[in-house]
């Protein structure tokens, strides 16, 4: 639970939530799954990327990645600082 907080806070830019989940013991380099199914594009619904609404494939993305990709880089600090291991993104 603690590292999908993580997930969001550093999507979201928030560097104290992504310290104090750090402190706290939340793992720097969880994955979060983004695994979508094919299902609800068939049905119609919006998918926010066709590629994994057409194939339902797996795709993992951690804190660091999503940190870095909208531009937060104290937070892309932080999570290197705290052993996020760059490998992974």
């Amino acid at each position: 639970m603690a590292g999908q907080q993580l997930f969001w806070a550093a999507n979201g830019g928030r560097v104290d939530e992504v310290r104090r989940l750090l402190d706290q013991g939340a793992p720097p380099d969880e994955y979060k799954d983004l695994r979508v199914s094919a299902a609800p594009a068939a049905a119609g619904g919006a998918c926010a990327d066709a590629l994994w609404c057409a194939t339902g494939e797996q795709s993992g993305q951690t804190a660091l990645m999503l940190a870095a990709v909208n531009g937060h880089t104290d937070i892309v600090r932080l999570l290197l600082d705290r052993g996020a291991n760059i490998q992974h993104a």
